[in-house]
């Protein structure tokens, strides 16, 4: 495989800003991000078995569903505990590589908080980095759009 072929995440970001708000200004870039990721999976998956399987067990993929965290170094002047709390609901893009590359992230219109941390080292005497997780609330967008317009079969 060729290295010209390849990505890397050097400059991935992180935008985020009010449920259903518009992220194209630089001013909702989560700044000191250190990384991000994302879990896609059926949010529920339905199993059952009838006259018709067999002996074997139908399944069927339930709704889509996606989980993200992200990651960061603590920044005094945009505290991240005044961009994100637990219960918060926000708009989020998480690009792969660079917004230049726009079809390489992930979209969400609307996602809740699940959890907020932040690391403190006392023994350093710093405050180390934030950690955030999200669940997604309704329609979301994939990189190169899969599972954004593709219904299961």
């Amino acid at each position: 495989m060729s290295s010209a072929t390849t990505t890397t995440g050097r400059y991935g970001k992180l935008w985020a800003g009010a449920a259903g708000a518009s992220l194209t200004a630089n001013a909702n870039q989560v700044k000191r991000t250190t990384q991000w990721s994302v879990s896609q999976k059926p949010a529920a998956v339905m199993e059952w078995g009838d006259s018709d399987g067999g002996g074997f067990t139908n399944r069927a993929p339930g709704r889509r569903d996606a989980t993200w965290t992200a990651e960061g170094k603590f920044d005094l002047t945009t505290q991240q505990w005044d961009v994100f709390q637990g219960g918060d609901y926000c708009a989020a893009e998480l690009y792969v590589n660079s917004v230049d590359y726009s079809s390489l992230k992930y979209a969400f219109s609307r996602s809740v908080c699940t959890e907020f941390g932040l690391v403190v080292n006392i023994d350093t005497e710093e405050v180390v980095a934030w950690t955030s997780g999200w669940g997604n609330d309704g329609t979301f967008t994939t990189p190169g759009g899969a599972w954004a317009d593709v219904p299961y079969a």
